[in-house]
């Protein structure tokens, strides 16, 4: 079988995607998967422009919103890409004032965010039990 190249991040970002009537049986069954997908999904940003901040591996082996849900549930910008946060954190904002946990957590994440250096290119996206960084259905059965 043939691998399948998911569509590319930018505009649309891929896990934002949902099922409408009009799709197609093949891109129906694609959604189907779409959460197995996401787990292996690795992204490598460049410019930053195509991974979003909160949902996206990015910064670390899971993505922010897995590793601090507490944060991610007080965000008020759940799709804010990592481009418009490095070019102006103030962006993120959140409901309500931080405890001092969360505080904490938050600045470890700008911490680490501020160790990041964006670089000119389209970020890539890899799957990390696919052959090659490609997915493939054959992992997914396996």
């Amino acid at each position: 079988m043939e691998a399948y190249e998911f569509p590319r991040s930018s505009p649309k970002f891929w896990c934002k995607q949902k099922h409408r009537q009009t799709d197609s049986s093949i891109w129906s069954d694609l959604l189907k998967i779409k959460d197995i997908y996401l787990q292996g999904r690795k992204i490598t940003s460049k410019n930053g422009r195509g991974t979003l901040f909160w949902k996206d591996s990015w910064l670390y082996e899971k993505p922010l919103h897995l590793l601090y849900p507490d944060l991610f549930k007080l965000r008020e910008q759940p799709d804010i890409s990592v481009y418009d946060v490095k070019n102006n954190p103030q962006l993120v904002t959140f409901t309500r004032w931080l405890v001092d946990s969360w505080r904490l957590d938050w600045e470890r994440i700008c911490a680490d965010v501020g160790e990041v250096t964006l670089n000119p290119g389209e970020d890539v996206t890899t799957w990390k039990f696919g052959p090659k960084g490609r997915f493939t259905v054959k992992p997914v059965y396996e």
